[in-house]
């Protein structure tokens, strides 16, 4: 079992934070980071908000967001190409590797905020799994 108090410190958050309840848990007492790998959501001052939570394995939902919602924007977008992507660590790994700006939309569907934020790029590219359900985005962000 993972010490919340641990999680919390390897994150940014002090227990004492006030925000760590609503950080944490998306359901009082739930411990839905057991079997993920947990990584930080910040807002643009650079607090943690949020954490998130990929599924190792078969644990339940493959993505678990808490704190926020929303897509994870890494890199500044103004005037710059801009990468959208399924999952936060797709876009984890696109930005690490090549250091280009990246939307993860959480999905395939291209909400909104997604579309607002895409909006202050010069140039979108849409890269998502290639499976059915990537397809299915594809078809849908190119419309």
């Amino acid at each position: 079992m993972i010490n919340k108090d641990a999680l919390l410190a390897t994150v940014g958050l002090s227990s004492g934070r006030a925000r760590q309840e609503r950080v944490l848990t998306s359901k009082p007492g739930e411990e839905w980071w057991e079997g993920r790998l947990v990584g930080g959501v910040s807002d643009v001052q650079g607090e943690i908000v949020g954490l998130w939570g990929r599924a190792i394995g078969s644990n339940g939902a493959k993505y678990v967001v808490s704190g926020v919602g929303g897509p994870l924007v890494l890199g500044p977008l103004v005037g710059r190409p801009v990468v959208i992507c399924e999952g936060y660590l797709d876009a984890l790994r696109l930005h690490s590797v090549s250091g280009q700006s990246v939307i993860a939309a959480c999905g395939v569907y291209l909400s909104d905020e997604v579309l607002e934020l895409a909006a202050q790029a010069s140039e979108v590219l849409i890269a998502f799994d290639g499976d059915a359900a990537g397809e299915v985005g594809r078809k849908e962000a190119t419309r």
